[in-house]
């Protein structure tokens, strides 16, 4: 098995949390407390980044 890019969790609970998108850009949230904080940097396939 390959590495993971890391198992993320919470900084408030501990939980799992996910990266999703809507119509503001991107976030995690929290599966156990939905806990949210907006994701700054994220590249969409194809995009360059400067």
């Amino acid at each position: 098995m390959g590495k993971s890019g890391g198992t993320r969790r919470c900084p408030r609970c501990g939980g799992n949390i996910f990266v999703d998108r809507d119509y503001d850009g991107w976030y995690f949230e929290c599966l156990q407390c939905s806990y949210t904080r907006d994701l700054d940097i994220i590249t969409e396939p194809g995009q360059r980044r400067f």
